[in-house]
């Protein structure tokens, strides 16, 4: 491992370990750095839980390591673009070599900014919702993106929690998260807002077979069932590695532009309840 990565680790170990002493629960820190093309700060949460602090500094350290292999990328490298104070078109530079000289002009740095928030449903559960939004520069100006980064804990257990740990009954889960996801695709397919009708439990079990085809997702809970988006952006996948998915095809982003926040699906408890659901998780008992 390079030195850098190594000192980048030991830094986060650092963090996880003083965010123990952090005043209230919940409370917030930020990591920044700032490298040759780029600049990061991340905002996250200190939950004063040994292991869960910890996991959240390894994903604010891989998210970070993940962003710093791309940025600078769509920059020319300096022997390429030439030396900064290239001369001018006026002063004898042709207009193509003072293009590439500003292209590498220091104000053009690829940028990530992640800010947090917290859904607690209960005394034994917290899910950390990251949004991440980033800027990549290139020839033809920067490219922004927001995108969404969700983990979910298990407090009693200290650890993280998947899609498949929230239900005793997977197959039933599985049925009711496609029939809002295949609603949530009907309703924006004819352009009508889905945000008021939801399945009733009798079309759960009428959601058309998958063939074998999944979605990957990302969730997290909320005190009235779980918020999902179909589709785990390239941040999950570096930072967490989650494998939660539900079975069929389902397009994975409807939204109008990579800056817009992606559209997430809310599925209350109610029709889950026939999954046997381990309802610790949302404070209540059967």
């Amino acid at each position: 491992m390079p030195i850098r990565h190594v000192a980048l680790a030991a830094l986060f170990a650092v963090l996880a370990l003083s965010a123990l002493s952090a005043p209230a629960m919940g409370a917030g820190s930020r990591y920044e750095q700032a490298g040759e093309h780029y600049d990061v700060s991340i905002s996250y949460p200190v939950l004063r839980h040994p292991a869960v602090d910890a996991d959240i500094g390894r994903i604010v350290w891989k998210l970070t390591d993940a962003f710093r292999r791309m940025a600078g990328h769509g920059l020319l490298p300096q022997s390429t673009a030439g030396p900064r104070n290239a001369p001018s078109p006026a002063s004898g530079g042709s207009p193509r070599a003072k293009a590439e000289a500003d292209i590498y002009a220091p104000a053009r740095r690829d940028w990530l900014t992640a800010t947090h928030r917290i859904s607690r449903p209960s005394a034994n559960a917290v899910s950390v919702i990251f949004e991440v939004q980033t800027g990549l520069w290139g020839q033809d100006g920067a490219a922004v993106a927001c995108d969404l980064l969700a983990v979910s804990y298990d407090l009693a257990a200290g650890r993280r929690i998947e899609l498949d740990d929230l239900f005793g009954d997977d197959d039933c889960a599985d049925a009711v998260l496609a029939a809002h996801l295949r609603q949530r695709e009907d309703a924006t397919a004819d352009g009508q807002s889905p945000a008021n009708e939801q399945p009733p439990a009798s079309r759960a079990r009428a959601t058309p077979p998958s063939n074998g085809a999944e979605t990957p997702v990302t969730f997290w809970l909320t005190p009235r069932g779980l918020m999902l988006l179909a589709g785990s952006c390239c941040w999950q996948n570096a930072s967490t590695g989650g494998s939660s998915c539900v079975p069929g095809a389902y397009a994975v982003d409807a939204r109008k532009t990579p800056a817009d926040p992606p559209p997430a699906v809310e599925v209350p408890i109610e029709p889950l309840l026939q999954c046997a659901p381990h309802l610790s998780y949302w404070g209540r008992v059967r």
